[in-house]
Formats: C-alpha cells, sequence, structure tokens
C-alpha cells in the first residue's frame, strides 16, 4: 500500500453506494473524496433514476386518482383539461434540487471532498479527472466504483430525447404524446407503461420474451397484465423490433418495424432493454480490471474485486440494484476496507442474495 497518497479513500461516483461509503469512512477519520462526473452530486438515483421516477409516480397518481381534474402547480385542481408535461414534472424538478442540497450537505459536514470531473484510471492506484477547469491526478489506498448504470442504447436508432428516448430522458419530453411504444417489459418499462397509461396515453409494449417481469410470480404478472390492459395498454410479447424509421405524419414519429412483420407507429418509442454498467470511461484495464459484457464488475461477499485494493458497490455490480441495497454494500465495503468488524441483518433475496448488509454503530464505537 502507497504511504503517501493523497487520499485513504477516493469513491468514483456520488450515487447511494458511493456516499454512503465516503461518509462511513470519513466516520473512521479517513481522508476521504468522492468523483463525480455531473456538476451536483447524487448520481443517477437523483438525477434520472429513484428520485425522479417516484415524484413523477406521485404526480401521476394525483391526477390519476381525481378523474375529471387537472393537476395545477403547487397540485390544487380546477375543471377537467389533459394535463401538460410541465404541469406534471414541475414539481419533479424541486424535488431534485432539494435531495442534491441534502447530499451536498452530508458530504461537506462530514469532510468529504467533491471532485467534480470524469475519472479515469492512470494506474491502479491513480486516477485522472477531466473537467471545464481542467485535468487533475489524485493518487489513493483504495478506491471504490460506485458508477452505477445506463440506459442500454437501441440498435437501430441513436436516442433523439424527443422521438426515440430512454429511461434516463423521458421526462425531459416537451409534451403528453398520444402514443407511445415501449420497448422492454421489464421493471423500469412497465413502470413507465403504466404512469403513460394512467394519463391517458396509448401504450404498446414489445419485448421479445414470452411475458413481462418473468422473475415474478405468474399470478401477480398475470394479475398487472389484466390491469394495465384494462387501461388500454397493448403487449406485443415474443416479437423483436427489427428496425425503426422516423416519419412525418405529418407530425413527427417513430416507426417500428416487428420480426413478426407488423408496423407500430408511435409519438415516442421509450426504450428500456436494460441497463448496462457506466465503466466505459474509466480505463479499468490500467487498474488491473474487466468488467463483463453489460460493464458490470464482480466482487467478492466483501464487495472487493479482483484487484486487492479497489471495491465496487452499487448497480455496476448488478442484482439487486436498489438504492437503498446499494447504500449498504457501500457503508459495508468501507467496513471491510478498513478492517471494522462488521456483521449483516438475515434478510435475503429468493436466490440466496444478502440484501441488507450492515456495519453496526456499536461495533464502530469498540473500533474506536
Amino acid at each position: 500500500m502507497h504511504r503517501n497518497n493523497d487520499y485513504n479513500l477516493i469513491c468514483i461516483g456520488s450515487g447511494p453506494a458511493g456516499q454512503r461509503a465516503a461518509i462511513q469512512a470519513a466516520k473512521l477519520g479517513k481522508k476521504v473524496a468522492v468523483i463525480e462526473k455531473k456538476q451536483f452530486a447524487g448520481g443517477v438515483c437523483i438525477e434520472t433514476g429513484t428520485i425522479p421516477s417516484k415524484t413523477f409516480r406521485e404526480a401521476v397518481r394525483r391526477v390519476y386518482s381525481r378523474p375529471g381534474l387537472e393537476l395545477t402547480d403547487p397540485f390544487t385542481h380546477k375543471s377537467r383539461t389533459r394535463p401538460a408535461m410541465q404541469q406534471l414534472i414541475g414539481h419533479v424538478g424541486r424535488v431534485i434540487q432539494r435531495e442534491i442540497g441534502i447530499v451536498h450537505d452530508a458530504l461537506a459536514r462530514n469532510d468529504v471532498a467533491l471532485i467534480n470531473g470524469r475519472a479515469e484510471f492512470v494506474d491502479s492506484h491513480t486516477v485522472r479527472t477531466d473537467s471545464l477547469t481542467g485535468q487533475r491526478t489524485m493518487t489513493a489506498d483504495h478506491f471504490l466504483i460506485a458508477v452505477g448504470t445506463e440506459p442500454s442504447n437501441p440498435r437501430a436508432l441513436d436516442p433523439d430525447g424527443q422521438t426515440v428516448i430512454t429511461s434516463d430522458n423521458v421526462l425531459g419530453l416537451a409534451q403528453l404524446p398520444r402514443t407511445m411504444a415501449v420497448v422492454g417489459a421489464g421493471v423500469i418499462g412497465i413502470e413507465y407503461a403504466s404512469m403513460f397509461a394512467a394519463l391517458g396515453v396509448q401504450v404498446t409494449v414489445i419485448d421479445q420474451r414470452p411475458r413481462p417481469l418473468e422473475f415474478l410470480d405468474h399470478e401477480i404478472v398475470d394479475e398487472l397484465i389484466h390491469q394495465l390492459r384494462k387501461s388500454d395498454v397493448t403487449f406485443r410479447c415474443g416479437d423483436a423490433v427489427e428496425h425503426i424509421d422516423i416519419v412525418h405524419t405529418p407530425q413527427r414519429q417513430g416507426l417500428l418495424q416487428l420480426a413478426s412483420s407488423k408496423h407500430i407507429v408511435s409519438d415516442v418509442i421509450l426504450f428500456s432493454a436494460g441497463r448496462v454498467g457506466a465503466t466505459g470511461p474509466l480505463r479499468l484495464d490500467v487498474a488491473g480490471l474487466k468488467a463483463d459484457a453489460r460493464g458490470r464488475l464482480q466482487v467478492d461477499e466483501n464487495y472487493r474485486t479482483s484487484v486487492e485494493h479497489i471495491w465496487a458497490a452499487g448497480d455496476v455490480i448488478g442484482f439487486p440494484a436498489l438504492a437503498a441495497t446499494s447504500s449498504e454494500q457501500g457503508r459495508l465495503a468501507a467496513c471491510h476496507m478498513f478492517d471494522v468488524p462488521s456483521s449483516r441483518w438475515a434478510i435475503t433475496s429468493p436466490s440466496g442474495y444478502m440484501l441488507f448488509p450492515r456495519c453496526p454503530w456499536s461495533e464502530l464505537r469498540k473500533k474506536n
């Protein structure tokens, strides 16, 4: 281990895993930095994922639970009008700003340095950041890779944020579409399909698998499909998108050609066919690491990678990819990297994966 490094720990990524690991290490008296490529801390969870989508869901729920009323800001109601997209997402921006403030305050209170810039490894103990203000090189005893994921983009056509979109920019739509095609019947696809259907959008869900959400109990999925069909959601399972064209009829729309030779015209095409680890720009090879085909990193039971002093946590390591779980993974990784005793809650997934590992404060007090 290098004894004259700039930091004891550098967390690459400021989402739940990076935040929690950084604060845990800081509470152990370590010198810690967090590198975030965006202007503000919080990661995908705050910018485009959990916080925005659940806030949007709440806005939709308020509209849906009061048929015949429109949503206005701040959530007052008038005569029946189809809500505008800006009315629905107006509250989302305020919630995001508040959450960003909470994250920045937590890092500052624990003396964690927040460094803006895109990180890449120079060697296994050194990273370089590149931002508008220039380049900076830093060294650390330990690294935690917590860069999260990004949408797996369609091969047929690059997202333009208007007609072809992903879950990362769905809330940037200028107006509520009349029709939407959702490609991918996973958790994110079904979530947005249900929300837009509740707003009166005609939604078609396309997936090459025989049924949505295959990992769930079939009776639950059957009931979900039944409820969504009552909201005029059309399912085309067992079919795949072969090609996409942009047409003007007369407004700009997407034309999807399916493997079954069917054609679907839609105002908006939402691609939610999985996510991949955002590890591409990190130059993992120079640090001695290699991601899998979906950009994810393999870790052991303590979240250590194949390189002894480099750890990984959160969505970048795969299942279960939940904000609360990622947070606990980051904190536990910090406990292990600094040899602090830790224990686990006995809460596991059906596959036996430990969902909520925890490093008890009582043990930290004994350690200190």
